[in-house]
């Protein structure tokens, strides 16, 4: 049954695009979650559920076998649109941190998507920046996850307005926390919103923290930041910057973009895309890790 659906949905999409079948060149998966690449399996997935024995990419390769199927972390690929599509030329190391619901990246190192040994590079969201933090629900303490991620910026909010904070948010969202978004906290940070300044500055601060390590741990030349966090605009993106500023390595000063991106629509599909097609005419040369 959920051979039949995912091979259902994948004929009715081409025939929606009016793709003929046999004008497919390969096909990507890009996953919001932790993928198995020996297994071609995703392992986990805050985003969308999932069966730990899923085996969705085995029955893609069964009906389209005479293509090159791809599984990975919608990470990497918006991380290769980014190299490949985004502002900069001929840049070959790049980190792209996605901050939405979770927080994940995708990794280049020397042109290539970098996954790991297992295909677990990239989680820095759970990386912890505070020991004696908040438990994550991956088990450690301090997770950026826990502390930068929308989500945690929202509990942040809310728990100040129950407390007795004033703020403008509250005036707008008229007692339903659920109605919080992104938007409302950056026409309040636009207002000079006190108490959203300070969430904005702290997480801003926590975010350069987890930054800073990364960055010395891979130097990068570029750090690309997409996801919902952005339409926070240059409000966030400025605060972040200056703490990266005060506490990097010397070396690295003034040498490291730090920006949001700026491809529109979806990098997932734009950044899958070209991979396959690189793979296909060049094979070999852009990622041991993922098969096809």
């Amino acid at each position: 049954h959920d051979q039949l659906c995912y091979n259902l949905t994948l004929e009715k999409k081409l025939i929606s695009l009016n793709i003929d079948e046999n004008k497919l060149f390969g096909i990507c998966l890009g996953v919001p979650g932790l993928i198995d690449i020996e297994n071609n399996r995703v392992t986990t997935s805050t985003v969308i559920p999932i069966d730990d024995n899923n085996d969705f990419y085995y029955y893609i390769k069964n009906r389209y076998n005479d293509i090159p199927i791809l599984l990975g972390n919608e990470s990497w690929f918006s991380a290769y649109a980014e190299k490949e599509f985004g502002s900069g030329t001929n840049i070959q190391n790049l980190i792209f941190i996605d901050i939405n619901i979770g927080v994940g990246a995708g990794i280049i190192l020397n042109g290539e998507i970098f996954t790991g040994s297992r295909g677990l590079a990239g989680e820095i969201g759970h990386i912890s920046i505070d020991m004696n933090g908040p438990r994550c629900k991956c088990g450690n303490r301090g997770c950026i996850e826990t502390m930068v991620s929308i989500p945690a910026m929202f509990n942040t909010l809310t728990n100040n307005i129950v407390s007795g904070r004033k703020t403008l948010v509250k005036e707008i969202i008229a007692k339903n926390h659920d109605r919080i978004t992104v938007e409302i906290i950056r026409e309040a940070s636009l207002k000079k919103d006190e108490l959203v300044l300070e969430i904005l500055d702290d997480s801003a601060r926590k975010l350069a923290f987890g930054m800073t390590n990364i960055i010395n741990l891979l130097n990068p030349e570029v750090i690309v930041i997409g996801g919902e966090i952005t339409k926070l605009g240059n409000v966030f993106l400025e605060r972040i910057k200056k703490y990266i500023e005060d506490i990097q390595l010397k070396p690295n000063k003034d040498k490291i973009q730090i920006r949001y991106s700026s491809l529109k629509g979806n990098t997932v599909t734009l950044g899958g895309a070209k991979y396959v097609l690189d793979n296909i005419f060049e094979p070999g040369i852009l990622l041991d890790g993922i098969r096809f």
